[in-house]
């Protein structure tokens, strides 16, 4: 995931899938609303598309073709039941391995 914002409206990429959000801050602080299909945003999304562009770096750059995001295709995932926060938080790299259920660990018990 790779972001910016201009104080005013924040723009998420998730170069995996080619996917962005858009939110406007100053009147969605919670980032409830994505902007980004908005025609009325397209040209914030334009101007946060390309000031992205020029803080992009390294292995980034091969996701940038012409002057656009085209990122890369979204591995397969099988669906997993996991409402932890695991879960929760879209593509990881490395990937999270599950939790064993039938593993307990104590409070203050030190990982060995």
């Amino acid at each position: 995931m790779r972001m910016v914002t201009d104080a005013t409206h924040k723009l998420i990429w998730y170069p995996a899938g080619n996917r962005v959000q858009l939110f406007d801050l100053a009147n969605d602080p919670n980032e409830t609303r994505d902007l980004s299909a908005d025609p009325a945003s397209a040209g914030i999304r334009a101007a946060l598309e390309r000031r992205l562009i020029g803080e992009l770096y390294g292995e980034d750059l091969s996701w940038v073709s012409d002057g656009t995001l085209i990122g890369c295709p979204a591995p397969e995932r099988a669906a997993m039941d996991n409402r932890g926060l695991t879960g929760q938080r879209g593509l990881q790299f490395p990937p999270v391995k599950p939790l064993d259920p039938s593993v307990v660990i104590e409070p203050g018990a030190k990982a060995g």
